[in-house]
């Protein structure tokens, strides 16, 4: 048996990759691809590629299983959640490997995996408590290491803030140097694996809040921070590649070498569309008032469609919510915590060495989660209520709704509020087609003002003939966006937002692999895609072929 080292870069983004590699700033791989076989690859998963790990460990077993995203729905009770991560085995289980995994996105500690796994220890989204088997690694590494910086401090949509980027550069920067003596730990306390997997989760959280510095097509690289950005963005591409240095001059020379992406980035087209957009166009679709009103449509367009850009003193969402239908208390209390005032406490918060109070602080090492006991965690690891999404400003009116939108990582979710399958279902059967048709046309009159064309690209029904299939996604309707939504016009519902952007960037389907080791000669082979990496692999660690 071969042994086998598998270096995740969590969405390392090949273009961008490539191009640092040519001007010297990512060397170590650099010197990785000049003894490779380069492949590569695209994912073909239905919708945008959200559960692309959980493809590449589990394989199709979630979708088989009903598994569509860690975020569900209950029919039940209208409640939105997180269910954590696919509670399968992963494709690496084996009696007979010993594996060392470390830092997996999507991940779950399995007892039938022999070895060292270490879960939640600075994965972006891991999905899983902080944990490890055998029971106190993940501690040992907590008080020998530390903790990662950027653990659970970078979902703030804070890229229109300059001194986020830079505190977010800072710990992300940071983080991988850690992350280099954590997994050099690891592999000198465990040397008697057969595959060494682990991921280095810092492009993923940079990406989110940097692309518009980096990618010339964004239509937010001529906004204040987007300079800014792009250098912190190089910083933590140039970081991860000093930790890949790191981590391969520390394994075994026999080791065949994988570094590989299961997705990459490109712009953001969808999270305005889908969290903002489409839960109040449903609303009003369904008779209600307006609660999203947004600025002045028609004065926007002859401007050009220029983005809008968020006030650096406020809240990501702030903007929305000021102009939500709600109590004039509520609203005052909003506008109460930005402009003057809060410059004011920002300027005594940085005289005195405390972080600005436009977002919660940065975690200190006592603020990270400790090592859980595994007997207290569920196959899944989480099951906690969703309730930091805007879609969720409309619960209160979804059982009284025909259809509306669930909570989604980018591409819309409708759900077609049906009898028999819904609490309070409204939509019989027999006219299940025709409300979802409905939903269609109306997406259809729905028109982006940017580009003239509809605000959804694709709509795709996901039940088939059978809209109370259990294994099917919870949105009966699942919609791929036009270009930069960020308003949209109906002729009959009238005009909402234009909105401030929020994340830079979303997931795009194209990775890649550079596989090295001894016998493997130089190529570039043909695309594959990605659902071959993990059989690859395992191809590996039985001798085979990289190509």
């Amino acid at each position: 048996m071969a042994r086998v080292a598998a270096i995740g870069l969590d969405s390392a983004d090949w273009a961008l990759t490539e191009r640092l590699m040519t001007e010297g700033r990512m060397p170590n791989l650099a010197r990785l691809r000049s003894r490779s076989v380069e492949i590569l690859m695209h994912n073909d998963i239905v919708g945008k590629p959200e559960e692309a790990w959980a493809s590449f460990l589990y394989g199709d077993a979630p979708y088989q299983a009903g598994y569509w995203s860690n975020l569900a729905f209950d029919p039940a009770s209208y409640r939105s959640y997180r269910q954590g991560i696919f509670p399968g085995m992963p494709f690496y289980a084996s009696d007979e490997r010993r594996s060392l995994i470390f830092d997996v996105p999507k991940c779950g500690i399995r007892r039938d995996v022999h070895g060292i796994q270490v879960t939640g220890w600075g994965a972006h989204a891991a999905s899983f408590p902080r944990a490890s088997s055998p029971a106190g690694v993940l501690t040992e590494l907590d008080e020998s290491i530390g903790t990662h910086p950027g653990l659970n401090n970078d979902y703030h949509d804070g890229w229109y803030q300059p001194d986020y980027i830079d505190e977010l550069g800072d710990a992300l920067v940071d983080g991988s140097a850690l992350r280099t003596k954590a997994t050099r730990h690891l592999l000198e306390r465990e040397t008697a694996w057969d595959l060494f997997l682990t991921v280095l989760s810092e492009p993923h959280s940079g990406g989110h809040h940097f692309w518009h510095g980096v990618d010339t097509s964004h239509v937010l690289g001529g906004a204040p921070t987007a300079p800014q950005a792009g250098r912190r963005m190089i910083d933590v591409y140039e970081a991860v590649d000093a930790t890949l240095g790191g981590i391969v001059e520390a394994l075994p020379e026999d080791a065949v070498v994988v570094v590989f992406s299961v997705h990459g980035m490109q712009p953001n087209d969808s999270d305005v569309a889908a969290a903002l957009l489409l839960p109040e166009l449903l609303h009003r679709h369904h008779g209600g008032s307006p609660r999203l009103k947004g600025g002045d449509l028609a004065q926007w367009r002859r401007q050009g469609c220029p983005p809008v850009q968020a006030d650096p003193r406020r809240r990501p969402l702030a903007f929305a919510r000021d102009t939500l239908d709600a109590s004039l208390v509520a609203g005052l209390r909003r506008r109460a915590k930005a402009g003057v005032l809060l410059d004011v406490e920002r300027a005594l918060r940085r005289a005195r060495g405390r972080p600005p109070a436009h977002r919660p602080p940065w975690k200190p090492a006592a603020g990270v989660p400790p090592e859980v006991d595994l007997d207290t965690v569920g196959p899944g690891g989480v099951d906690e209520p969703a309730t930091d999404y805007p879609n969720l400003w409309y619960r209160d009116a979804w059982p009284s709704m025909r259809a509306f939108s669930l909570p989604s990582f980018g591409e819309g979710r409708v759900r077609v509020n049906l009898r028999g399958r819904e609490r309070d279902g409204l939509v019989e059967v027999d006219d299940y087609d025709r409300t979802c048709g409905e939903i269609e046309q109306l997406l259809g009159e729905s028109i982006n003002p940017r580009t003239g064309r509809s605000i959804a690209a694709h709509v795709e029904r996901t039940h088939g003939n059978d809209p109370f299939d259990p294994l099917a996604p919870d949105g009966d309707l699942l919609i791929t966006w036009d270009t930069a939504v960020d308003a949209v016009a109906h002729p009959t519902l009238g005009a909402i937002g234009p909105f401030p952007m929020l994340r830079m960037s979303e997931h795009s389907n194209a990775g890649f692999a550079l596989i090295s080791g001894e016998g493997i000669e130089p190529a570039r082979a043909r695309k594959r895609p990605t659902a071959e990496l993990a059989p690859l692999i395992l191809s590996l660690l039985d001798g085979g072929a990289a190509l």
